[in-house]
């Protein structure tokens, strides 16, 4: 079992934002080690990423602005995007702090 699957299989029914934070990481494009990951999945890093930012995870919430503002072609996705950035920045995230008052002045 690869880590993958190991963390998939203890973190799919967990409560705690940080783990499931863990797992929307795993379906990231590029790994950890900055090669293409072989389980991208944008449908479930996406999912996940709202679950952990449901449950105030701040940083979920900038991934999730990261990923409409710049990787999806979506209807209104700046203004969707600056929502979730506001998210994480008013849920203490430095990164969606920093994205929400760049995104503002576009």
């Amino acid at each position: 079992m690869n880590s993958v699957e190991v963390i998939r299989s203890k973190f799919k029914n967990s409560n705690n934002p940080e783990e499931l934070y863990d797992l929307a990481q795993c379906y990231e494009p590029i790994n950890q080690f900055g090669n293409p990951n072989p389980y991208f999945n944008n449908f479930k890093r996406i999912y996940w990423y709202l679950k952990a930012g449901m449950k105030g995870y701040a940083d979920a919430y900038n991934n999730l602005g990261f990923i409409i503002d710049h990787e999806l072609d979506i209807k209104d996705k700046k203004q969707r995007a600056i929502e979730y950035y506001k998210k994480a920045y008013q849920l203490g995230s430095e990164l969606g702090e920093e994205n929400y008052f760049l995104s503002i002045k576009e």
